[in-house]
């Protein structure tokens, strides 16, 4: 299977980027400290980059990955449901095979919270030993398929008295990205006070462990959104998130 077209809504584009360039208009302070954090789809990379260096069959066969031993246990909210699927219609990394001609398949990541599986190209598969997942030399996931929550999104804002929405960062990968550590610059990020949106957050960071930060899901949207981002298996359909607490480090003056 190739890659399709996939019908692009431009009206709801241009709305969408109307709205984010209106609630930047204004500066709004947040101090420090532990707070309510939304994850924008585009937001979410910060936690799951460490989930997909985790599930690379290689860190696995290497003992580097956190998860190595933790396969059918639940390391997650049990709302959570992530599959890689590389057949849905319109991916952006959509195809029937791997660069080692390996048929792609759908695979579940995470489902219910429990781990499922890890990713494995020919070499790592034959030193585990196990079989081939279709995910190429590289053992990239190809389209990340969120399953949807069940509130609305303007339902997780209104719930929030003191909070911030985060959408992009600078520097992400600092820290300690194989074991969930994340120490990260919010670039775009907003303040939620009292339900509702009140400006955009400057020289604001965001810490904390991408592992304990899945396991401490407050609520999952109904909404979801296709993303793609700079990192090659950063793609697919993503709601937003809301992680219960996490840390927030504002500069002063």
């Amino acid at each position: 299977m190739g890659q399709k077209k996939r019908e692009v809504d431009s009206e709801e584009i241009a709305t969408r980027a109307i709205e984010y360039f209106r609630m930047a208009e204004k500066i709004s302070p947040v101090e420090s400290g532990e707070m309510p954090v939304i994850f924008t789809p585009g937001g979410l990379i910060a936690l799951l980059l460490s989930l997909g260096l985790a599930v690379d069959g290689k860190s696995v066969y290497l003992g580097a990955s956190p998860l190595k031993d933790k396969l059918g246990q639940q390391i997650a909210d049990p709302r959570l449901t992530i599959t890689d699927d590389p057949l849905v219609e319109f991916g952006p990394q959509t195809s029937a095979f791997d660069d080692e001609g390996i048929p792609r398949k759908r695979t579940p990541i995470i489902e219910k919270g429990v781990l499922r599986n890890f990713i494995y190209d020919l070499d790592t598969a034959a030193r585990i030993p196990t079989h081939p997942t279709g995910h190429g030399s590289a053992r990239r996931l190809t389209n990340v398929v969120i399953n949807a929550g069940d509130i609305p999104y303007r339902d997780m804002l209104r719930g929030i008295r003191n909070g911030l929405l985060v959408h992009e960062f600078i520097g992400l990968g600092q820290g300690n990205p194989i074991n969930g550590e994340f120490s990260v610059n919010v670039f775009l990020g907003y303040k939620i006070e009292n339900g509702e949106i009140v400006g955009r957050v400057k020289d604001v960071m965001l810490a904390g462990n991408a592992f304990d930060a899945l396991k401490d899901i407050a609520a999952i949207s109904q909404e979801r959104d296709w993303v793609s981002g700079p990192w090659a298996w950063y793609n697919g359909l993503m709601p937003y998130v809301q992680i219960r607490k996490l840390s927030v480090i504002a500069r002063q003056g």
